[in-house]
């Protein structure tokens, strides 16, 4: 299986891509716990905290694609606590299915572009503490499948370094 490490330059793409208005400072680790790591960054309005891992096993085949990222994201201007998105690296097929499945459950996501989002942020980021691994399965812009892999080790710690950080939880 391939390993990915975030780089310094991977969190700030992150951390760009997270926010619409400029950054008012450069994300700081938290921590790296496992597969996962935890960023604060401050941004115009409060902080933004979010955990991220890369696959650990990405699906290949997909010419040009970019490096997938897997986040979920607290916000303090908005309040808003356990955000996925996921990156995907390549445009995805317009209106084309994105799942993630979670041992027997598979949850359907919302998706744009390149980036796709849960439906019930709570419900799946739950699941995923209790998960080994996730999958996702999408279609990329020229039709080829693609089909990644997240390892869940140090997931539910780098989620309990951002709720700490922005002082948000889910209600």
């Amino acid at each position: 299986m391939a390993k990915y490490s975030i780089s310094a330059a991977a969190a700030l793409a992150i951390a760009t891509a997270f926010s619409a208005q400029a950054l008012a400072s450069a994300p700081k680790l938290l921590q790296k716990s496992g597969d996962w790591s935890s960023y604060v960054y401050h941004g115009r309005g409060g902080k933004v905290c979010y955990a991220t891992s890369e696959p650990t096993r990405a699906g290949k085949g997909v010419p040009h694609r970019g490096a997938p990222l897997f986040s979920v994201t607290n916000r303090t201007s908005d309040k808003s606590a356990w955000v996925i998105s996921i990156d995907m690296g390549v445009k995805l097929k317009a209106e084309a299915p994105v799942a993630l499945e979670i041992g027997r459950k598979t949850y359907a996501l919302y998706a744009k572009d390149n980036e796709a989002w849960a439906l019930h942020d709570k419900e799946t980021v739950q699941a995923m503490m209790k998960a080994g691994s996730v999958a996702i399965t999408a279609t990329a812009h020229d039709g080829k499948h693609i089909a990644d892999l997240y390892a869940m080790k140090g997931f539910s710690q780098s989620l309990a370094a951002i709720d700490r950080e922005c002082g948000l939880r889910p209600k």
